[in-house]
């Protein structure tokens, strides 16, 4: 990744995570926007990479969103779920529902033999 891109990832996330946020975080948001955008602009799309990292954002953005919101559960999903939300339409231009879709998948198919190449999303989706 270029320099550039680095620094407005770098910006983005720092914007989105506000006081919630170390270095370590920003740095980690950072990268996954960087590879999420890669996977979606390749002619492959990769729905399980994709699914996984979505899934490890919305991990590192509520493991920063707990010492700041303090231990109220339901605090800290609500402010979490608009800090994904953000996330993905400052950095991927994604709705929270899409994102979740890929999340589905990764989360049902990710240790399987099934080869999601060979299959609509749509079809993915409907398994159960």
């Amino acid at each position: 990744m270029d320099e550039s891109k680095e620094k407005d990832f770098s910006a983005m996330a720092q914007r989105v995570m506000g006081d919630a946020h170390t270095s370590e975080t920003i740095a980690a948001m950072a990268n996954h926007a960087a590879e999420l955008a890669a996977l979606r602009r390749s002619d492959a799309g990769d729905l399980m990479s994709i699914g996984t990292r979505l899934s490890e954002c919305l991990h590192l953005i509520r493991a920063a969103v707990v010492p700041v919101m303090g231990d109220n559960l339901a605090a800290n999903k609500d402010a979490a779920e608009k800090l994904f939300a953000a996330f993905l339409a400052q950095s991927l231009e994604m709705s929270r529902a899409v994102a979740r879709q890929y999340m589905r998948l990764a989360e049902q198919f990710g240790e399987t033999d099934l080869d999601p190449s060979t299959m609509t999303v749509r079809e993915l989706l409907s398994r159960r």
